[in-house]
């Protein structure tokens, strides 16, 4: 399939300036791989309908989400570094890149159309994260989840990466589904389903 992203030869420029400046929500010292991007998303299962992708850096998961056919305009990408912002505004023309903070998901998703959805991703780095803004964000996930929707998360920690308590006060389910060894560091990948 013809991808829909715009290449960018600053991509790994701009992932390194923000790892050194910023290097807590950065959360690595490069991109992660096309090999976790791959198995984040067929763990995300695409159905065509919305999926909301938070801190999504460069557009590594991007790219294989749209490479996989998902829907440009049914893809949201939730980005709180504006440096990234606008490298992805350039790259994935057709897709609603919004700047602004994980915690707010319920609000800035009414923005670009749904109030609620089926499927979300994440690079997030929720272990970097002090417990509160952890959970605080893992409760806007459950907020705008339907019922049995997914939500995708990697980890380098062998813990789950949402704070439990707070899965647990959103509803969602979740168990370790891959190790990908092909990442560097390798990166176990999370898969979240919402309860009723």
């Amino acid at each position: 399939m013809k991808s829909l992203a715009k290449k960018s030869p600053s991509a790994n420029s701009v992932f390194l300036k923000q790892a050194m400046t910023q290097p807590k929500t950065t959360g690595g010292i490069r991109p992660s791989s096309q090999a976790l991007a791959r198995r984040m998303v067929e763990v995300l299962e695409l159905d065509q309908q919305w999926v909301v992708e938070l801190g999504p850096g460069t557009g590594v998961f991007t790219e294989e989400l749209l490479a996989q056919g998902q829907p440009p305009e049914r893809l949201m990408l939730l980005e709180a570094n504006a440096a990234f912002v606008c490298l992805l505004r350039e790259r994935f023309p057709k897709v609603n890149v919004v700047l602004g903070d994980a915690r707010e998901l319920p609000q800035l998703l009414t923005l670009v159309g749904p109030k609620k959805i089926g499927k979300l991703i994440s690079g997030l780095p929720f272990r970097n994260f002090p417990k509160n803004l952890g959970s605080d964000i893992t409760a806007a996930i459950g907020s705008v989840l339907n019922e049995g929707g997914i939500a995708v998360q990697f980890t380098y920690a062998l813990q789950p990466p949402f704070p439990a308590q707070a899965a647990a006060l959103a509803k969602l389910t979740g168990r370790r589904k891959n190790l990908v060894l092909g990442n560097m560091p390798p990166a176990f990948v999370w898969r979240y389903e919402k309860l009723p």
